[in-house]
């Protein structure tokens, strides 16, 4: 799916993340506890936004579970319909599939409601979203991300910065001008002294 939404590059905890989205759920990651790399590696057809890594309690699971993250700015899973991540979530891939690298892929959209993979977990496994993985106060934890990540319109600043250094400019050119009348005023006031001193004046 296309989509006409403008992406706010967002500089997060040292990194500068592409989109302000993408900085959100870094941030959301932290304050879930959740290890996560940005743009960990370029696979064919999809370069994931994240790795991340979660702990799991299962007896029969190795402690954590990892995954390749999509981020985009959506608000169903359905608007996720043929983007190439979708090729590589699930179990079992087969030869495409190296599971030390993670246990699936998964498409995160603009909340954590937002969410899918699908992976193996203990004796059995299924689709997943991060609800079930996440605390309960979750959309608190959201909203505090996104209050760590506000875009702040560098652009906008900028041009406002431009506009004060040339009013100084122009107040600078302005005094030039004054004193530079200042300088030809007096030069005539002289010349017209000089004159009058002579008595040649007309």
């Amino acid at each position: 799916m296309k989509y006409t939404i403008k992406a706010h590059p967002t500089k997060y905890n040292g990194v500068q993340y592409r989109s302000r989205l993408e900085a959100r759920w870094a941030a959301f990651f932290d304050m879930i506890g959740w290890k996560h790399e940005y743009e960990p590696i370029d696979l064919l057809g999809w370069s994931p936004d994240f790795r991340v890594v979660f702990p799991c309690g299962h007896s029969e699971c190795n402690g954590s579970h990892s995954l390749l993250v999509e981020i985009k700015p959506y608000f169903s899973i359905k608007q996720f319909s043929g983007h190439p991540s979708g090729d590589y979530i699930g179990c079992g891939l087969g030869e495409k599939w190296n599971p030390d690298m993670c246990c699936s892929a998964a498409q995160f959209g603009s909340n954590p409601e937002v969410s899918y993979w699908c992976m193996s977990h203990g004796a059995g496994g299924g689709d997943e979203d991060l609800t079930n993985w996440i605390p309960r106060d979750y959309s608190k934890l959201w909203s505090e991300a996104g209050n760590l990540t506000q875009w702040i319109p560098e652009e906008r600043n900028v041009q406002s910065i431009e506009n004060v250094l040339l009013k100084m400019k122009f107040v600078d050119r302005r005094s030039d001008f004054i004193r530079d009348m200042d300088k030809e005023f007096l030069k005539v006031i002289r010349e017209h002294k000089k004159k009058s001193d002579k008595g040649s004046i007309e």
